[in-house]
């Protein structure tokens, strides 16, 4: 039997999986603490809000002192002889589902201080797909609320709830107690979707009283093959301004080697338009994305986040060293992620339906803007390299974005596959809809370095994996080496 894992990487849950010491599964855990306000042993626990105490009891034959103080709360009684009653108080409130956990000693002897956190959820963002082979629907969600506080329901009539399930259950540090914060699975049957037609649906959670949908929808079978290499695209990530007259030093040698038709296919170029004393064509985030590649002014060229060129006044060392570097990326950076993606375009919007194939477990992100080629305008050129500075060609014109500035993570369906839906408006700036299209890349944490001794090597802290250009009305598929 097929299943479908929609999950989350979201930063409680990363912060809930960072107070772990181990996990397992419900049926392993040791009877946990009670969640308190109250003390066992050396864990004291007390509840989430601003002011909540709990009273511990420390034995002791003799003299005894409370040392590291914990910052956000206080004590009684720090300090005195034999058996002694000292009541904790809290300073503030946890505000985050995760518990605030804090560490003292009296005398050599640890006792853990737990704030538990707040009672809340955290649902999946997005819609959900269920490729059309696939006979089950999990959905995960994180919640401090218990699985008696939860309910799940269906009207789509390709789908059956079955059952909710703890999937997780994380021990905190002090060995013993078991964190409230847990992941759930919303389980549904589902019948399996033999045609070509997309079908949409939606589930609804119940939990504490409180409704939630979250969009589900269901398509063809779709089939990915990780033996198979990924075909490796290359992004070549150009910032530059219509008043930079050294631009044409780096647009020139770029298309001469765009121009070969294998590097036409194994590149996807981005051009980003910033303000040097006005200029055409500005795009509002660019400056945000010269500051994420490290970009001190025009024109600055990134390739795969990993490298940049320096506009060299032999202008032939410019091709040459983007040749290099796309050539370099193809054969010594395999990429780990295929990107599948089909887009329909209703009126101005535009929706993506996107799939991600990956080789191993990796912190996906995925970015996805909107370029149009073809318009003509000026361009300040101090070479005298342009056929005619005042009526020339702009392509690859970043015109909008899709997902956040700082990419979109997209969630997993199952190991080895992910999806992400995406849905926004064609920018009023965009001339002409005909030249517009979408080109997408991922990225994951990482660095490289190589040997092209003409680029600069840059350690950006992510790596750009994989790219695509997709038409506004149209699709990509999964493409193999």
């Amino acid at each position: 039997m097929k299943r479908i894992f929609a999950t989350m990487a979201m930063t409680a849950v990363a912060a809930f999986m960072a107070l772990s010491i181990t996990s397992c599964g419900e049926s392993e855990e040791p009877t946990p603490v009670p969640p308190g306000p109250g003390a066992e042993g050396n864990t004291i626990i007390v509840t989430a809000e601003a002011n909540s105490s709990a009273t511990f009891t420390v034995e002791a034959e003799s003299s005894w002192t409370i040392n590291n103080p914990i910052l956000w709360a206080s004590f009684d009684v720090l300090s005195g002889t034999g058996n002694t009653d000292v009541t904790v108080t809290v300073s503030s409130a946890n505000e985050e589902m995760v518990e605030r956990i804090g560490t003292f000693t009296v005398n050599d002897e640890t006792y853990y201080l737990i704030q538990r956190g707040i009672k809340d959820i955290v649902l999946p963002e997005g819609t959900f797909a269920l490729p059309g082979q696939f006979d089950e629907l999990r959905i995960a969600v994180n919640t401090t609320f218990t699985k008696e506080d939860m309910s799940a329901s269906t009207t789509t009539e390709w789908l059956t709830f079955t059952a909710i399930e703890a999937t997780d259950s994380t021990l905190l540090d002090d060995g013993n107690t078991y964190s409230d914060l847990k992941t759930y699975e919303l389980v549904f049957a589902a019948t399996p979707n033999d045609g070509g037609e997309i079908k949409d649906g939606s589930v609804t959670l119940t939990c504490n009283g409180e409704n939630y949908e979250i969009p589900v929808r269901q398509f063809q079978p779709i089939e990915t093959d990780l033996t198979q290499d990924f075909y490796r695209h290359s992004v070549f990530l150009r910032f530059t301004s219509t008043n930079c007259g050294y631009c044409p030093y780096m647009e020139t040698q770029f298309e001469q080697v765009y121009s070969d038709a294998e590097m036409h296919e194994r590149v996807v170029p981005i051009s980003m338009y910033g303000s040097m004393q006005g200029g055409n064509y500005i795009w509002s985030n660019t400056n945000y994305f010269m500051n994420q590649y490290g970009a001190g002014g025009y024109p600055h060229c990134a390739i795969n986040g990993v490298a940049s060129v320096p506009n060299y006044q032999s202008i032939q060392l410019i091709g040459q060293a983007i040749g290099d570097l796309i050539d370099e990326a193809t054969g010594n950076m395999p990429s780990k992620t295929n990107i599948m993606a089909s887009s329909t375009l209703e009126g101005n919007q535009v929706a993506i339906d996107l799939f991600i194939a990956a080789k191993e477990e990796l912190d996906i992100n995925v970015f996805a803007f909107i370029l149009e080629d073809g318009i003509v305008g000026y361009q300040a050129d101090y070479g005298g390299l342009l056929d005619n500075a005042q009526r020339h060609t702009h392509n690859y014109i970043t015109r909008g974005i899709l997902t956040s500035v700082d990419g979109n993570v997209p969630n997993k369906i199952e190991d080895g596959l992910y999806y992400i839906r995406l849905v926004g408006e064609i920018p009023s700036e965009v001339e002409n809809a005909d030249n517009a299209y979408i080109a997408i890349y991922t990225t994951y944490p990482g660095s490289y370095k190589g040997n092209v001794s003409l680029a600069e090597y840059t350690d950006l802290g992510f790596i750009v994996d994989n790219a695509a250009k997709l038409p506004l009305n149209g699709n990509v598929d999964f493409k193999y080496e």
